[in-house]
Formats: C-alpha cells, structure tokens, sequence
C-alpha cells in the first residue's frame, strides 16, 4: 500500500467519521493507488468534490476513470494547462478535453506535445 494511501485510511479509522470526511485530494489519492476505492466514493457521492486539477490528477494516475469524469462533467473546469498535462500522459483522451473542441484546437496541443511551445 501506498504511503499516502495508508496514512488516509489510518485517519479514516481513527476518526471514526467516515467516507463522507475525506477530501477531494484523499479520494485522489486513493483512487489513484486503487480503484476498487470507487464503489466507496459512489456512496458518499466523493465524485462532486472533484475540480478540474483533482479529476486531471486521477487521470494522469488512473486513467480508466475518464468515464466517470464525463458523467461529472469534471472536464469543465480543465485549464490550458492542466489539459497539456493530462495529455502528457495520456494522449488517448483528447476527446474528453472540451479545450480541444475544435479540429484545429486538437492539431494545434498534439504539435505542441511533440514539439513544444511555438516561439514568436
């Protein structure tokens, strides 16, 4: 287990409060180390915690949530910047970035990825 994963879970337990206590950036955290954590998440509806750099964050980690994203619209709050780096890592999902609606949007990030920043 992760450290970050056990350090959350141990003040889970001593707590003694539940699910519901945990913070969009502990639910990162452990959805990131595991999915199975989900099924918990959907029972104390974690999801709408989420922002915009929690949902990227789970993705670049855990990318098989980017369903999940769309039926909580989390890609409405993507940034430039944080949609450039969800694309890093994982190029497949320039669908689920709205910043990328446009086919001359998606050429222009996919030349950026491989070449880097335009210089004027």
């Amino acid at each position: 287990m992760s450290e970050k994963a056990n350090k959350i879970l141990t003040r889970l337990i001593d707590s003694g409060k539940g699910w519901k206590s945990l913070s969009s950036d502990e639910w990162v955290d452990l959805l990131s180390y595991d999915s199975e954590y989900a099924s918990k998440c959907d029972a104390v509806n974690g999801w709408e915690r989420f922002n915009g750099s929690d949902w990227v964050e789970l993705l670049k980690n855990n990318p098989r949530f980017a369903e999940k994203c769309g039926e909580y619209n989390g890609e409405k709050d993507f940034t430039v910047w944080n949609t450039i780096e969800l694309l890093k890592a994982h190029p497949h999902l320039i669908d689920i970035c709205p910043l990328l609606n446009s086919t001359d949007a998606k050429i222009w990030i996919t030349g950026w990825l491989i070449d880097g920043p335009c210089r004027l």
